[in-house]
Protein backbone atom coordinates (compact mmCIF):
# COMPACT_ATOMS: atom_id res chain seq x y z
CA UNK A 1 0.00 0.00 0.00
CA UNK A 2 2.91 2.33 0.71
CA UNK A 3 4.21 1.69 -2.82
CA UNK A 4 0.77 2.45 -4.25
CA UNK A 5 0.76 5.75 -2.39
CA UNK A 6 4.21 6.59 -3.74
CA UNK A 7 5.95 6.28 -0.40
CA UNK A 8 9.42 7.86 -0.52
CA UNK A 9 10.64 5.11 1.78
CA UNK A 10 10.69 2.84 -1.28
CA UNK A 11 11.49 5.13 -4.20
CA UNK A 12 14.27 7.61 -3.51
CA UNK A 13 14.75 11.02 -5.06
CA UNK A 14 16.55 9.52 -8.07
CA UNK A 15 13.78 6.97 -8.58
CA UNK A 16 15.59 3.94 -7.15
CA UNK A 17 14.33 1.42 -4.62
CA UNK A 18 16.72 0.02 -2.00
CA UNK A 19 17.75 -3.62 -2.04
CA UNK A 20 18.26 -5.95 0.92
CA UNK A 21 21.47 -4.07 1.81
CA UNK A 22 19.55 -0.75 1.87
CA UNK A 23 21.51 0.52 -1.14
CA UNK A 24 19.76 1.64 -4.35
CA UNK A 25 19.15 -1.48 -6.47
CA UNK A 26 18.29 -1.93 -10.14
CA UNK A 27 16.63 -5.27 -9.37
CA UNK A 28 14.58 -3.88 -6.46
CA UNK A 29 13.54 -0.87 -8.54
CA UNK A 30 12.36 -3.12 -11.37
CA UNK A 31 10.40 -5.17 -8.87
CA UNK A 32 8.80 -2.03 -7.47
CA UNK A 33 7.66 -0.84 -10.90
CA UNK A 34 6.30 -4.27 -11.81
CA UNK A 35 4.44 -4.44 -8.50
CA UNK A 36 2.83 -1.04 -9.09
CA UNK A 37 1.70 -2.25 -12.51
CA UNK A 38 0.33 -5.54 -11.19
CA UNK A 39 -1.71 -3.93 -8.41
CA UNK A 40 -3.13 -1.34 -10.80
CA UNK A 41 -1.54 1.67 -9.10
CA UNK A 42 -1.56 3.71 -12.30
CA UNK A 43 -1.03 7.14 -10.78
CA UNK A 44 1.89 5.99 -8.63
CA UNK A 45 3.43 4.16 -11.59
CA UNK A 46 3.06 7.22 -13.81
CA UNK A 47 4.84 9.34 -11.19
CA UNK A 48 7.69 6.92 -10.69
CA UNK A 49 8.31 5.24 -14.02
CA UNK A 50 10.25 8.03 -15.77
CA UNK A 51 12.94 8.73 -13.17
CA UNK A 52 13.09 5.08 -12.11
CA UNK A 53 13.73 3.81 -15.63
CA UNK A 54 16.28 6.55 -16.26
CA UNK A 55 18.11 5.48 -13.10
CA UNK A 56 17.95 1.77 -14.01
CA UNK A 57 19.29 2.36 -17.52
CA UNK A 58 22.15 4.44 -16.12
CA UNK A 59 23.11 1.88 -13.46
CA UNK A 60 22.42 -1.57 -14.97
CA UNK A 61 25.81 -3.25 -15.19
CA UNK A 62 25.47 -7.01 -14.79
CA UNK A 63 23.39 -9.68 -16.54
CA UNK A 64 20.64 -9.82 -13.91
CA UNK A 65 20.28 -6.03 -13.78
CA UNK A 66 19.86 -5.71 -17.53
CA UNK A 67 17.47 -8.69 -17.45
CA UNK A 68 15.26 -7.00 -14.86
CA UNK A 69 15.39 -3.65 -16.66
CA UNK A 70 14.07 -5.40 -19.77
CA UNK A 71 11.45 -7.19 -17.65
CA UNK A 72 10.18 -3.93 -16.15
CA UNK A 73 9.74 -2.31 -19.56
CA UNK A 74 7.91 -5.30 -21.03
CA UNK A 75 5.72 -6.22 -18.06
CA UNK A 76 4.72 -2.60 -17.42
CA UNK A 77 3.95 -2.28 -21.16
CA UNK A 78 6.20 0.73 -21.56
CA UNK A 79 7.28 2.26 -24.86
CA UNK A 80 10.98 2.53 -24.07
CA UNK A 81 13.92 1.40 -26.19
CA UNK A 82 16.83 -0.20 -24.32
CA UNK A 83 19.78 -0.11 -26.72
CA UNK A 84 22.36 -0.48 -23.93
CA UNK A 85 20.73 -3.67 -22.66
CA UNK A 86 20.41 -5.06 -26.20
CA UNK A 87 24.10 -4.35 -26.85
CA UNK A 88 25.05 -5.91 -23.50
CA UNK A 89 23.38 -9.22 -24.33
CA UNK A 90 24.50 -9.32 -27.96
CA UNK A 91 28.09 -8.88 -26.75
CA UNK A 92 27.72 -12.15 -24.80
CA UNK A 93 26.88 -14.20 -27.92
CA UNK A 94 29.48 -16.85 -28.73
CA UNK A 95 30.68 -18.02 -32.17
CA UNK A 96 28.54 -21.18 -31.89
CA UNK A 97 25.37 -19.07 -31.58
CA UNK A 98 24.85 -19.75 -27.86
CA UNK A 99 25.72 -17.71 -24.78
CA UNK A 100 28.26 -20.28 -23.64
CA UNK A 101 27.76 -23.60 -21.84
CA UNK A 102 25.74 -22.22 -18.91
CA UNK A 103 22.08 -23.22 -19.00
CA UNK A 104 21.13 -20.29 -16.78
CA UNK A 105 23.07 -17.74 -18.86
CA UNK A 106 21.39 -18.94 -22.05
CA UNK A 107 17.99 -18.68 -20.39
CA UNK A 108 18.55 -15.14 -19.16
CA UNK A 109 20.33 -13.79 -22.24
CA UNK A 110 18.07 -15.36 -24.86
CA UNK A 111 14.84 -14.34 -23.12
CA UNK A 112 16.08 -10.77 -22.63
CA UNK A 113 16.88 -10.36 -26.33
CA UNK A 114 13.62 -11.97 -27.40
CA UNK A 115 11.65 -9.67 -25.10
CA UNK A 116 13.47 -6.77 -26.76
CA UNK A 117 12.43 -8.18 -30.16
CA UNK A 118 16.11 -8.66 -30.99
CA UNK A 119 17.27 -11.58 -33.19
CA UNK A 120 19.24 -14.53 -31.80
CA UNK A 121 22.31 -15.78 -33.67
CA UNK A 122 21.19 -19.43 -33.54
CA UNK A 123 17.89 -20.21 -31.78
CA UNK A 124 18.26 -23.95 -32.36
CA UNK A 125 21.68 -24.06 -30.67
CA UNK A 126 20.32 -22.14 -27.67
CA UNK A 127 17.28 -24.44 -27.47
CA UNK A 128 19.59 -27.46 -27.36
CA UNK A 129 21.51 -26.01 -24.41
CA UNK A 130 18.29 -25.14 -22.57
CA UNK A 131 16.61 -28.52 -23.04
CA UNK A 132 19.86 -30.24 -22.09
CA UNK A 133 19.61 -28.68 -18.65
CA UNK A 134 16.48 -30.60 -17.63
CA UNK A 135 17.19 -33.19 -14.95
CA UNK A 136 15.47 -36.56 -14.67
CA UNK A 137 13.35 -35.23 -11.81
CA UNK A 138 11.88 -32.48 -13.99
CA UNK A 139 13.73 -29.38 -12.81
CA UNK A 140 16.58 -27.57 -14.53
CA UNK A 141 20.15 -27.31 -13.33
CA UNK A 142 23.11 -25.17 -14.28
CA UNK A 143 26.71 -26.32 -14.58
CA UNK A 144 25.90 -29.82 -13.38
CA UNK A 145 24.55 -28.67 -10.03
CA UNK A 146 21.25 -29.67 -8.43
CA UNK A 147 18.03 -28.40 -10.07
CA UNK A 148 17.00 -24.99 -8.80
CA UNK A 149 13.92 -22.85 -9.27
CA UNK A 150 15.65 -19.72 -10.60
CA UNK A 151 17.30 -21.69 -13.39
CA UNK A 152 14.00 -23.42 -14.20
CA UNK A 153 12.17 -20.08 -14.30
CA UNK A 154 14.72 -18.44 -16.63
CA UNK A 155 14.90 -21.50 -18.90
CA UNK A 156 11.12 -21.76 -19.17
CA UNK A 157 10.76 -18.06 -19.98
CA UNK A 158 13.23 -18.50 -22.83
CA UNK A 159 11.67 -21.75 -24.08
CA UNK A 160 8.23 -20.16 -24.08
CA UNK A 161 9.51 -17.26 -26.19
CA UNK A 162 11.26 -19.73 -28.50
CA UNK A 163 8.07 -21.79 -28.88
CA UNK A 164 9.78 -24.89 -27.46
CA UNK A 165 8.68 -27.24 -24.67
CA UNK A 166 10.59 -29.47 -22.25
CA UNK A 167 9.27 -32.66 -20.66
CA UNK A 168 6.15 -31.06 -19.20
CA UNK A 169 4.82 -33.63 -16.75
CA UNK A 170 7.97 -34.14 -14.65
CA UNK A 171 8.54 -30.39 -14.57
CA UNK A 172 5.00 -29.75 -13.33
CA UNK A 173 5.41 -32.44 -10.64
CA UNK A 174 8.76 -30.94 -9.57
CA UNK A 175 7.18 -27.50 -9.19
CA UNK A 176 4.03 -28.75 -7.43
CA UNK A 177 6.21 -30.49 -4.85
CA UNK A 178 6.97 -26.98 -3.56
CA UNK A 179 3.29 -26.21 -2.87
CA UNK A 180 2.47 -25.61 0.81
CA UNK A 181 -0.68 -26.86 2.58
CA UNK A 182 -1.87 -23.35 3.44
CA UNK A 183 -1.49 -22.08 -0.11
CA UNK A 184 1.44 -20.63 -1.98
CA UNK A 185 4.85 -22.17 -2.58
CA UNK A 186 8.10 -22.27 -0.69
CA UNK A 187 11.22 -24.20 0.21
CA UNK A 188 11.70 -26.20 3.41
CA UNK A 189 8.16 -25.34 4.48
CA UNK A 190 8.73 -21.57 4.41
CA UNK A 191 6.28 -19.53 2.34
CA UNK A 192 7.88 -17.15 -0.14
CA UNK A 193 6.24 -14.61 -2.44
CA UNK A 194 9.14 -14.81 -4.89
CA UNK A 195 9.07 -18.60 -5.03
CA UNK A 196 5.29 -18.56 -5.38
CA UNK A 197 5.56 -16.18 -8.33
CA UNK A 198 8.18 -18.27 -10.09
CA UNK A 199 6.28 -21.53 -9.51
CA UNK A 200 3.01 -20.10 -10.83
CA UNK A 201 4.76 -18.67 -13.89
CA UNK A 202 6.35 -22.04 -14.70
CA UNK A 203 3.04 -23.84 -14.24
CA UNK A 204 1.37 -21.33 -16.55
CA UNK A 205 4.01 -21.92 -19.23
CA UNK A 206 3.45 -25.66 -18.83
CA UNK A 207 -0.35 -25.62 -18.77
CA UNK A 208 -1.34 -22.73 -21.05
CA UNK A 209 -0.49 -24.60 -24.28
CA UNK A 210 -2.45 -27.62 -23.03
CA UNK A 211 -5.50 -25.51 -22.22
CA UNK A 212 -5.24 -23.87 -25.63
CA UNK A 213 -5.01 -27.32 -27.25
CA UNK A 214 -8.10 -28.46 -25.36
CA UNK A 215 -10.06 -25.38 -26.45
CA UNK A 216 -9.02 -25.61 -30.10
CA UNK A 217 -9.14 -29.39 -30.50
CA UNK A 218 -5.42 -29.97 -30.99
CA UNK A 219 -4.97 -33.61 -30.05
CA UNK A 220 -1.16 -33.85 -30.33
CA UNK A 221 -0.10 -31.87 -27.21
CA UNK A 222 -2.82 -33.49 -25.09
CA UNK A 223 -1.86 -37.00 -26.23
CA UNK A 224 1.79 -36.29 -25.41
CA UNK A 225 0.84 -35.00 -21.96
CA UNK A 226 -1.22 -38.10 -21.14
CA UNK A 227 1.45 -40.45 -22.45
CA UNK A 228 3.99 -38.77 -20.17
CA UNK A 229 1.78 -39.51 -17.16
CA UNK A 230 -0.09 -36.22 -16.89
CA UNK A 231 -3.69 -36.05 -15.71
Amino acid sequence: SDLAEGGDGHFGEEGACPGADSKPSVIATAGGLILLHLIGARDALARRVGPSLDWMVAHAAIREEHFMTVAAVEECQLDRALPASAAFFHALEQPDGTFGPSVLANGIDASALLRLKEPLADPSAITKVLLGGQAAGGGFSDAGGPPDLWTAYCVMRALDLLGQVPARQPLAAWVLAKALPGGGFGLNGTLSAGITYQCLEILDWVCAPLLDAARTGKIGPLTEWLRDGGD
